[in-house]
């Protein structure tokens, strides 16, 4: 989601609660949306990751990522 008003995107996320990022490009949100899931899935679980994550705008999947956080 564009925040206008703001002039960033911002992500969510229904799946992993806490997971609230904003950034002014969807690069830089990407980043972050990746460093807030790491943090948060790696303290309810206490180890490394193994991820893909989907970017999605209106509906659409605009990009799929996958990583290996350690």
């Amino acid at each position: 989601m564009h925040d206008d008003e703001a002039d960033v995107y911002i992500a969510t996320s229904t799946d992993l609660a806490g997971l609230v990022a904003e950034a002014p490009s969807l690069d830089e949100l990407m980043f972050s949306v990746r460093a807030c899931a790491k943090m948060l899935i790696e303290h309810a679980l206490h180890r490394s990751l193994k991820l893909t994550a989907k970017v999605v705008w209106d509906g659409k999947v605009e990009r799929t990522i996958n990583f290996v956080m350690t």
